[in-house]
């Protein structure tokens, strides 16, 4: 029976040679209590962490803060190192290839854990972890091994390389 690594190296094999983009993001890991901050697309159809593209020349903290201060209007604390994140998936009919970093940070003033977006595509809320759905999460698989982790405190060893394929059945 084949699993679900077999599957991802033949399915990303049909699209070697195309020219796929690689894109890199740098996103936050904020938790209050059982909650996570995540920014949620007007339509309520995708959830995200916040976050964004690394700029030309841009380090990846530089990208967290700026990010964080554009589209929250705050300034953050970057902690540690959770996840690296491969992922696969379409977007307009189109592959992209992300690498994300994802990091456990925090308001560098506390008063901030009531904030809104400062974007028109996007808002922000507190959500508990149980309540969201990875149909809807992006990238789908950080999801289940975010609540995994989150359940465990967080121990072990990290950052956590995981790859994800969410291109079609």
């Amino acid at each position: 029976m084949p699993t679900q690594a077999t599957f991802m190296v033949v399915t990303l094999a049909r699209y070697r040679g195309l020219a796929v983009p690689v894109k890199v993001v740098a996103r936050c890991i904020f938790i209050r209590g059982s909650e996570l901050l995540v920014q949620v697309s007007k339509k309520g159809d995708r959830y995200r962490l916040p976050g964004g593209s690394v700029n030309d020349t841009e380090t990846i903290i530089e990208c967290l803060k700026r990010e964080m201060y554009e589209e929250l209007g705050v300034n953050i604390e970057v902690g540690r190192l959770l996840y690296i994140v491969e992922s696969f998936y379409k977007k307009k009919n189109k592959i992209v290839h992300e690498i994300g970093f994802y990091f456990l940070c925090r308001f560098a003033d506390k008063k901030n854990e009531n904030i809104t977006s400062k974007e028109k595509h996007v808002e922000i809320n507190w959500t508990p972890l149980d309540q969201l759905e990875e149909t809807k999460f992006r990238p789908p698989i950080l999801l289940a091994v975010l609540r995994e982790d989150f359940r465990k405190g967080f121990q072990g060893a990290y950052p956590r390389y995981i790859v994800g394929l969410d291109l079609e059945p």
